[in-house]
């Protein structure tokens, strides 16, 4: 049975990713700002590599979705469960 990261790995060549991204192509594929992706990295929960610039694997993004799935995430600093508003709870 394949893991989580031989599927990620598998998906990337797929996808034509390059392994390593910069800050700005994994904010864009993360559909988010280089700030916000500054951010987790100082938080320490996305890994990167120094390699002339930052570079973060492909297979970081997919491991880092996978564990913060129905998380908050807006804070790095403070990540906490993400509980929606019900229904009902809604502002008029």
């Amino acid at each position: 049975m394949k893991n989580e990261k031989t599927i990620a790995a598998e998906e990337q060549r797929n996808l034509h990713l390059p392994i390593l991204l910069e800050v700005k192509e994994a904010a864009a594929e993360m559909r988010t700002s280089p700030a916000m992706v500054y951010r987790l990295i100082n938080a320490g929960v996305l890994p990167v590599l120094k390699l002339g610039r930052i570079k973060i694997p492909y297979t970081a993004i997919v491991e880092f979705v996978n564990r913060y799935l129905g998380h908050d995430v807006t804070d790095p600093e403070a990540i906490h469960v993400f509980k929606p508003m019900e229904e009902n709870a809604k502002m008029p």
